[in-house]
């Protein structure tokens, strides 16, 4: 998978989110209608932050990479290790959000799926920066 891949699945996963998130608003809850607009807004905000974060995490360390031969070899591993498990615990994020839904019957939180996948995505986009596949 490429970067423009990721970039096209995080687009629409992100439109998907948008309107799962929407959908917080109708579903009823405790919360008024003033919470549940919030929780739309952190739904989104936490989609994009994360998957930015992840994404972006190659190019911030370039000052550190190029400081020393050593932050050369090392840093690129680390970020790959770092990569990996951001990958894994997105699957096990994902599969909790699920065994929550439907054990406890808070099907709100099936509306927060797109989380775990930002988080691949992301750390996707890293390891193959970070691997210089691109």
């Amino acid at each position: 998978m490429t970067k423009s891949i990721i970039k096209t699945y995080y687009k629409r996963f992100g439109y998907l989110n948008l309107a799962l998130s929407f959908l917080n608003i109708f579903i009823p809850q405790d919360a008024n209608i003033i919470g549940r607009l919030f929780g739309m807004i952190l739904i989104n905000l936490a989609y994009h932050g994360i998957y930015m974060y992840f994404n972006s995490l190659f190019d911030l360390s370039k000052f550190a990479r190029e400081s020393s031969n050593f932050n050369k070899t090392v840093i690129p591993v680390m970020l790959q290790l770092f990569a990996c498990m951001g990958m894994i615990i997105s699957l096990i994020v994902f599969y909790f959000f699920i065994e929550i839904a439907f054990t406890e019957n808070q099907f709100n939180k099936l509306l927060m799926l797109c989380i775990p996948i930002a988080i691949f995505l992301g750390s996707y986009s890293l390891l193959i920066d970070a691997k210089g596949e691109d």
